[in-house]
């Protein structure tokens, strides 16, 4: 009865832990299973002899040594191998205490899938950092204390038991009970105790393929035919020892799974916290940039629609070009402060934005990581975004754009006057390549090619009138006949609306020509610059649909590791 609600609990556990590891644990269960055979593991520290005890058992046993079961006195067994002999297999583990966590690790693992610890131990005892293993043996013997066998070997080095046979048999019945009043303090009882020499003054050592007779004649008092005895008295039991050891591997499966899901919960919610404050923030910042691209727009317009009604408002011009020229002026100066002013806003929030794509990289909770782990995602990945490259391109190019017309104009305006600039690059049209080395070379008014393209660019964002002469020019014939007709006809009321509404709309195509184009067509690559930036933002922050589906995940997590907590909780006693 209660193994069959044992075998129920074990499945209900072995289906809620694939949720957590996706089978693994099933994965390694099968492979440990698959060879027929009592699993006896030889286990303990480093120093304690296993691989010597193994050695001798296999010896008795009749088996070939495997060339790998070497002795050393230092930590050399760094996997856990099995060797078949008979209806024993047989598995050397690395030694616990060894100073590499894997390969303790490792030992504690294969002590608790095995159906019978051989648990080897010096002279010494248990001595030193054993709480571990002294926690895999304390599981395994309340499961099935015929699970566990202790052997304390090496006994021989401090009593000679051929000169002194009492006095040996004296110091085995002494640490045997002292072992046992030790594990009693520990809470393990009913587990057997050998005492065992198992290379008798170290004869065989190192020898890749011993005898029998290379161990001579201590059999009445090496202890090896007492402990082959009593492992022959476990193989009628296998089964029972293999329930415990599956109850022992899915117990310590399930709860080192709790705790891996736990810091994997963790770790998702510091990555979701993260995620969600850079998705506020970026939501903030573009909120900002439309508020901006807003208000600047309204501002240009509104800008040159005053300039444009100004210039209809003041004296009246001998001239339609004289007329243009005003007007021109008047645009420069408005363009000017109004890159002036809204540029560096721009600028700000593009320097915000880069701040926040530099931040969203880093950090413990890091959403980026989410996002590289669960979908492969390099920095250039679809999903939030690329990363510090693509992203710091978009910024720093978003940023130009916002800067590049104010600070060339002003670069242009103050290093020399705008007739000079574009006369002397009417001048370089002419020269050749050996000329232009010699002009950069000597005293020309650009030092280099690069100068020439910046200034080049510049004086087609300062001249953003010129590239609309037609507009301008229009509205110029327009203003100029409907001044000199106000001069002359004194009836200003009646034509004020129509020519307000054909100023506003001139000045609105003006403004939008300005907006739309880029600076080498003449525009000031506002409208770019807020798209650029704008996709840098969403670039630098995860989308909704990623803060869902870490939501899930973590919720998914959070649920698989109640459930294998509730079945540990209810396990069968």
């Amino acid at each position: 009865m209660v193994d069959d609600l044992i075998e129920s609990w074990l499945a209900d556990l072995r289906t809620a832990l694939a949720a957590l590891d996706d089978g693994e644990a099933d994965a390694r269960w099968a492979e440990h299973t698959a060879e027929a055979g009592l699993r006896t593991a030889a286990y303990g520290p480093y120093d304690a002899g296993k691989s010597t005890l193994l050695k001798r058992l296999l010896v008795a046993d009749g088996t070939e040594v495997p060339g790998w079961l070497t002795v050393a006195g230092h930590p050399e067994t760094d996997e856990s191998r099995p060797i078949r002999s008979g209806d024993l297999v047989y598995v050397d583990t690395p030694g616990t205490r060894s100073g590499v966590d894997a390969s303790d690790e490792l030992a504690h693992l294969t002590a608790e899938q095995a159906d019978v610890l051989l648990v080897v131990v010096s002279p010494k005892l248990l001595g030193g950092d054993t709480a571990r293993l002294l926690a895999t043996v304390r599981e395994a013997a309340r499961r099935a204390p015929a699970s566990v066998l202790f052997v304390i070997t090496q006994l021989d080095t401090l009593q000679d038991p051929e000169y002194d046979p009492d006095g040996y048999r004296e110091l085995a019945g002494r640490k045997r009970a002292e072992l046992l009043a030790l594990l009693a303090t520990r809470d393990i009882t009913g587990s057997a105790v050998h005492t065992v020499s198992a290379d008798p003054y170290g004869r065989v050592g190192k020898k890749a393929a011993p005898q029998p007779a290379d161990y001579g004649d201590s059999a009445g008092w090496d202890g090896i035919e007492e402990l082959r005895a009593d492992l022959a008295t476990r193989l009628p039991r296998q089964d029972e020892l293999r329930r415990a050891a599956a109850a022992r591997y899915w117990t310590g499966t399930g709860t080192r799974a709790v705790a891996a899901a736990r810091t994997r919960a963790n770790g998702l919610q510091a990555e979701l916290s993260d995620a969600q404050e850079h998705r506020r923030r970026a939501v903030a910042l573009a909120r900002r940039l439309d508020a901006l691209d807003a208000r600047a727009r309204s501002d240009l317009h509104g800008s040159i629609r005053d300039e444009m009604t100004s210039a209809k408002s003041a004296t009246a011009y001998a001239s339609v070009d004289n007329l243009l020229t005003a007007i021109d002026q008047r645009l420069r100066g408005c363009v000017e402060a109004w890159l002036t002013r809204s540029g560096s806003e721009l600028r700000e929030i593009a320097e915000e934005a880069a701040t926040e794509g530099a931040l969203a990289t880093t950090g413990p909770g890091s959403f980026r990581k989410y996002l590289h782990r669960v979908a492969d995602l390099g920095e250039t990945g679809a999903a939030g975004g690329g990363g510090k490259g693509r992203f710091g391109d978009i910024v720093t190019t978003g940023s130009a754009h916002a800067g590049r017309l104010s600070g060339e104009v002003f670069k242009i305006k103050h290093g020399m006057p705008v007739e000079t600039a574009r006369a002397e690059l009417d001048r370089l049209k002419e020269f050749d390549a050996e000329k232009l080395a010699e002009y950069f070379a000597g005293e020309g008014k650009f030092g280099d090619k690069e100068h020439v393209e910046a200034v080049t660019k510049s004086v087609k964002t300062v001249d953003v009138v010129a590239n609309i002469v037609p507009t301008v020019a229009e509205f110029g014939t327009l203003l100029f006949r409907q001044v000199t007709e106000e001069v002359r006809e004194k009836r200003a009321r009646a034509r004020e609306a129509k020519l307000r509404k054909e100023i506003n709309e001139t000045a609105d195509r003006i403004a939008e020509f300005l907006l739309a184009n880029s600076p080498e067509q003449g525009g000031t690559g506002w409208a770019r610059a807020v798209e650029t930036i704008r996709a840098g933002i969403e670039a630098g922050a995860p989308g909704d649909d990623v803060v869902k589906t870490m939501i899930a995940d973590l919720a998914a997590v959070e649920r698989a590791t109640l459930a294998v907590e509730s079945i540990l909780a209810r396990e069968p006693r």
